[in-house]
């Protein structure tokens, strides 16, 4: 349990926030050179937290700080009144307005601080242009001195300059990129060349002698069986990915593919790397598909303890006897799981060995924005769906995307309903 006291203090003329001390109960408060301070007038001071109360209540009052002022602070689990002192200062200059910019693609956030007791006017244009677009005051968010607000329906990839003016002091003009409209390579899957793997035809989602963007898990089924994740041709169409879920010989494996590279078959599990560099911000992924699912009728036998830090062994009894779902997601991460392999570092590497077991966690802070398409119902037309994408972290730009689409969700884990087909094409990234 925590308590959570929110402290906040505000008066006219405060430059910069308040400094609370809430191990010795005490404020310094700074206000602007010419503020008298025996007149300064208290817009909140809630010392106590919401529910809290403070003795006497100095709200909308103006008051002499030339000396510290003591408040008594009752919290709202105990009557037993805190002494608080309340400091307020001269500041040596008064705070000038502020403006930095974090643009995404098709938007920009402008923050910074501000004078207290005035409002700031968010004004942007793209560069070159007379004509000044204004953020409606409604949509810029502030506190006591600072402020956020989002410049909306700008251009990937063009120029723009913002500025920001509050109490007739500028920011100054910024200039500011928007990330560009960025695509994934191959995105209609129409790439694939074919080698021989053992006797058997190895289908590889890329030009013969060109590199690779996506790959499958068929190095790893090829060593036993066929692949599972292989093209087909669909009149009007070209190809498309055709991933069909596979009990072969010893396993059950999921028609997949992902951003990425197979690295490596170890027994008759496998260790991937997955991820591709960018460093973009698109709000949705679209992409045209079909599927037709199966019963779950494969699994590893019994429960293995292996998986209990993905999934639960309710969840893995809840699975079997229903419907398959095909499930496509998309992340956007930055360089916290990077790792070396064989001298090369790798976005993300996954291992499917129960002995170095380690999955895609969509939980995890290396994560900068998500989203997650699953449907367990037959789709057996062509239909076009998107995916958005929530943003995590505003302020952080992607350095890798993961998209990864599999016939079986739970493919992972070596889970789910033979033949269960997805069908997939026309992979787009939008930036509404």
């Amino acid at each position: 349990v925590h308590q959570v006291i929110n402290r906040e203090v505000d008066v006219e003329n405060q430059v910069g926030n308040a400094v609370i001390d809430a191990v010795n109960n005490n404020v310094a408060v700074y206000v602007a050179p010419t503020q008298d301070l025996r007149m300064v007038k208290v817009n909140k001071m809630t010392l106590g937290g919401v529910h809290g109360k403070i003795e006497p209540d100095p709200t909308g009052q103006t008051l002499d700080f030339s000396l510290h002022r003591t408040y008594q602070v009752t919290y709202a689990w105990s009557d037993t009144p805190v002494a608080w002192d309340v400091y307020i200062y001269n500041a040596e200059k008064s705070i000038s307005t502020t403006a930095d910019v974090f643009p995404h693609a098709n938007k920009a956030y402008v923050f910074g601080e501000m004078q207290n007791g005035t409002s700031p006017i968010v004004e942007y244009r793209q560069k070159g242009s007379t004509e000044c677009l204004v953020v409606p005051a409604n949509k810029v968010t502030y506190t006591t001195t600072t402020y956020e607000a989002v410049l909306p329906s700008l251009v990937p990839g063009n120029d723009y300059e913002c500025q920001v003016t509050s109490g007739g002091v500028s920011s100054g003009i910024r200039s500011f990129t928007t990330a560009p409209n960025l695509q994934m390579d191959n995105s209609g899957f129409d790439d694939w060349h074919i080698v021989d793997n053992n006797g058997k035809d190895l289908y590889n989602p890329w030009k013969e002698g060109g590199s690779s963007y996506w790959d499958t898990g068929n190095k790893g089924a090829t060593t036993v069986g066929p692949s599972n994740s292989t093209y087909e041709e669909v009149p009007g169409r070209g190809r498309v990915a055709h991933l069909q879920s596979k009990f072969i010989v010893i396993k059950f494996a999921a028609g997949n593919i992902f951003t990425g590279t197979y690295l490596k078959t170890d027994g008759s599990n496998g260790i991937l790397s997955m991820g591709r560099p960018f460093n973009s911000f698109p709000t949705k992924l679209q992409f045209d598909y079909t599927y037709k699912t199966q019963i779950v009728n494969k699994g590893e036998g019994k429960w293995e303890a292996k998986y209990s830090q993905y999934i639960t062994q309710k969840t893995y009894d809840e699975m079997l006897g229903k419907p398959d779902s095909c499930c496509i997601y998309i992340a956007l991460i930055g360089d916290k799981d990077e790792e070396e392999y064989n001298g090369v570092v790798y976005p993300l590497i996954i291992r499917t060995r129960p002995s170095t077991l380690h999955l895609f966690n969509p939980n995890s802070d290396n994560i900068i924005a998500y989203g997650q398409f699953t449907s367990g119902d037959d789709q057996l037309e062509w239909k076009t769906r998107s995916i958005s994408l929530n943003y995590r972290y505003k302020y952080r730009t992607p350095k890798y995307i993961v998209v990864v689409i599999s016939s079986s969700k739970y493919g992972d884990y070596f889970i789910g309903g033979d033949d269960a087909l997805l069908r997939i094409d026309n992979l787009k990234l939008l930036y509404d």
